[in-house]
């Protein structure tokens, strides 16, 4: 630790301060001096004469950092002088000194002067540290999740140095979780009352990744950091179990984890979902699309903010991520046959299929879930049936194709 800053943040304003508060009745002088005796602060009560350097160097050599509580005493001459080390981290930062009038009290004053400092030094070196390591853990993603020229880049030196420095290891298995924060805009009079939104995430930056930092399920492998004024991404690391799918239960536990924590900010709503576990660090990228695809598609198949995996829109998944092959000639195809005269598609046929179809085929069932007559969903259906040439009753492939193609307008519709 630098001494200017030493300097700066110890031995100015605080130093005065704390000096000012304990009883000085008993003591001539109190002084700091830096490993080499030189003086870094002082405050004389009787007299303006410091306490000569060879004393100083003296004490400085008797000092035993192994026992940084043991106060040390000198007199030589006309000078009693009573001094400690002020040691942060193991380290000998400076040393106080003071000269008495009453010796056993001014034991008192070194003790609190001393331990005053010390934690205001750990409690300082500890806020910094934070602050560095959330700027360092934000670097990381940022160079992670950048957008990519190659389908397989190499891990840049930069960040194989970062990942170096915080320690982590390149080979464990690992997924991207991503909560995404729901802005709020309030309208009133058609005028946006937005509750100052950017100024509430900025504020909760620090908050809401330290909240997630002491998250059960997290350890010293995981990263976790704002990308964005509206997302927080956690690179979560997993030992290899041989099931992966026992990792992915844990994610599922670990996301409802990470939403309790969470709900405690309560300005905001919260999307939380994971994707793919990789082994290969840089392959996270891909992770991180899953999880931004799984949070889009969760305005398709989950109305309300919450978490969201495959399990819940599974079938929107597979729509979603169809080859553009199947999209192109088989759903096209059965759309194409919906069209109406006057070019529109006629997307209560294939509403009323896809229900009959999630129905199970009981048009009883369907037709109470839509609050139509049986006779009218019967129709429909034969309508429906007769345009497309799917019949979902015969095989399971038409009704497979049926809810894929009414999936897909409904992902049409939520992109645009």
């Amino acid at each position: 630790m630098q001494e200017v800053m030493l300097v700066d943040e110890i031995f100015g304003p605080y130093f005065q301060r704390l000096v000012e508060k304990v009883d000085r009745s008993s003591l001539r002088s109190i002084q700091i001096a830096s490993r080499d005796g030189k003086i870094l602060a002082k405050m004389n009560v009787y007299d303006d004469q410091n306490i000569p350097d060879d004393i100083i160097r003296a004490v400085i050599q008797d000092l035993d950092i192994k026992n940084p509580r043991r106060i040390i005493y000198n007199n030589s001459g006309e000078y009693t002088v009573v001094a400690a080390p002020l040691i942060v981290e193991s380290q000998l930062l400076a040393v106080i000194f003071i000269e008495p009038i009453n010796l056993k009290h001014c034991e008192q004053i070194i003790i609190i002067i001393k331990t005053s400092l010390e934690t205001y030094l750990e409690h300082h070196n500890a806020k910094k540290e934070a602050v560095s390591d959330i700027t360092r853990e934000e670097a990381i993603i940022k160079e992670l999740l950048a957008p990519r020229q190659d389908e397989k880049p190499a891990i840049s030196y930069k960040l194989f140095k970062s990942l170096k420095s915080f320690g982590i290891d390149l080979f464990l298995r690992r997924s991207v979780i991503l909560v995404e924060l729901e802005k709020k805009d309030n309208r009133y009079f058609n005028i946006n009352l937005d509750l100052g939104y950017e100024l509430s995430a900025e504020a909760f930056k620090d908050k809401g990744v330290q909240i997630l930092k002491a998250n059960k399920y997290l350890n010293n492998q995981d990263i976790v950091a704002f990308f964005d004024n509206d997302h927080i991404v956690i690179v979560k690391s997993f030992l290899d179990v041989g099931d992966i799918g026992k990792l992915y239960q844990a994610l599922d536990n670990i996301c409802q984890g990470i939403m309790s924590d969470l709900e405690e900010a309560k300005i905001f709503s919260y999307h939380i979902a994971y994707g793919g576990i990789y082994s290969n660090f840089y392959d996270l990228w891909n992770s991180y699309i899953e999880a931004k695809n799984t949070i889009r598609l969760s305005a398709v198949f989950q109305e309300s903010p919450g978490i969201y995996n495959v399990d819940q829109g599974l079938l929107e998944h597979v729509g979603y991520y169809l080859p553009s092959i199947i999209k192109h000639k088989v759903v096209q195809a059965v759309l194409t046959k919906l069209i109406k005269p006057d070019g529109s598609r006629d997307l209560e046929l294939l509403d009323i299929a896809e229900e009959f179809v999630d129905q199970g085929m009981n048009l009883m069932q369907t037709a109470r879930k839509l609050y139509m007559h049986r006779n009218t969903v019967s129709q429909k259906i034969e309508k429906f049936k007769r345009k497309t040439g799917l019949n979902p009753e015969s095989n399971f492939k038409d009704a497979f194709i049926i809810k894929i193609a009414a999936i897909s307008v409904k992902l049409e519709a939520s992109s645009q």
